[in-house]
């Protein structure tokens, strides 16, 4: 295991016009990622030194080696959400009445206090798992950056081994899109 302590960057942000490196790094990490959540470290390397000769001269042009390796982050102290995973756990209800679900938020150990941020629009109700008491405890945030955003300070019994426990009635099952665990600023 190798630690890496380097900002994390999405494969498509960039420049205006990047140039052929960052052009080739970009494709080879867009492709490498299949789901949300996925990280992988991709770098490029010249080719070592060789004595190979093309009549009798080194070879025209530069060459690159790429790598591509998925990596596993173990902790972050920023960007959770670009690393988060989430799924269903249960939910109940009808498209009439709307619906109660619950979803799991898995993020890697922080090593300060986190958030939870959802938009009030997509929950009606949010409630966050107590792993202590073993029941969940209703839940109102604070505006958030913009309007549509609430925040809620994260306790320490609210997260038990970077899973997050969210019970939200939503008017449709929106597979948690509008709810992300972030390190509290």
């Amino acid at each position: 295991m190798i630690a890496v302590d380097a900002q994390m960057g999405a494969a498509d942000a960039g420049t205006v016009s990047p140039t052929a490196e960052q052009t080739l790094l970009r494709a080879v990490a867009a492709d490498s990622m299949t789901a949300r959540g996925q990280v992988v470290l991709v770098g490029l390397m010249r080719p070592l030194p060789t004595r190979l000769t093309v009549d009798g001269q080194p070879p025209p042009g530069a060459g690159f080696a790429v790598l591509e390796q998925n990596v596993a982050i173990v902790g972050a102290d920023s960007g959770l959400r670009d690393v988060e995973d989430k799924w269903l756990v249960g939910t109940t209800g009808d498209q009439k009445n709307g619906f109660a679900a619950v979803y799991d938020v898995q993020v890697p150990g922080a090593s300060a206090p986190m958030r939870l941020t959802y938009n009030p629009q997509w929950a009606t109700s949010m409630e966050v798992y107590d792993w202590a008491s073993g029941a969940f405890t209703t839940v109102t945030g604070q505006a958030g950056g913009d309007a549509a955003t609430s925040i809620v300070a994260l306790g320490s019994n609210q997260v038990r081994d970077g899973v997050v426990r969210v019970r939200m009635h939503e008017p449709r099952l929106s597979w948690a899109s509008s709810v992300f665990v972030d390190a509290k600023r």
